[in-house]
């Protein structure tokens, strides 16, 4: 399959997107402890909820899911066709960021993003249903 600039551009935003470390600036910019010292290193909204600001952990996890979503519109915006790509690019950037010599967060609230913008519906009621918090694997908790 060949690949044109504007395609290889929406892989390049994602990643590029997926790859800004929300809980860590938010972390710093509030003056706490070092994201990667503490609880499991990451630098996701759960450990940003180790540090006690739970403000601040709803923020990142709010952002970092955004970012999922924003790679995926952006990607289809300017590639229809590898706009999924994207946000699995975006969810590549957040788990194995460049910035951080590789070390990122586990990519759950980025991959709910991208989920979001992919197909809303799907997202909607796997929530619903508990199909991410009871950990069903199978597609019937869609129906």
């Amino acid at each position: 399959m060949f690949m044109h600039f504007t395609d290889a551009l929406a892989l390049a935003l994602g990643y590029f997107l997926g790859s800004i470390p929300f809980g860590l600036l938010l972390t710093s910019l509030a003056g706490t402890v070092d994201l990667r010292s503490i609880g499991s290193g990451n630098i996701g909204a759960t450990n940003v909820l180790r540090t006690g600001r739970k403000d601040l952990a709803a923020a990142t996890l709010l952002l970092d899911a955004l970012k999922g979503t924003a790679a995926v519109l952006l990607g289809g915006f300017l590639s229809p066709t590898w706009a999924i790509y994207a946000g699995f690019f975006a969810f590549v950037g957040h788990v194995a960021p460049v910035w951080l010599r590789f070390k990122g967060g586990k990519g759950v609230a980025t991959f709910l993003g991208c989920l979001f913008a992919i197909n809303w519906q799907v997202f909607y009621h796997a929530g619903s249903k508990g199909g991410f918090c009871r950990g069903r694997y199978d597609a019937d908790f869609i129906l």
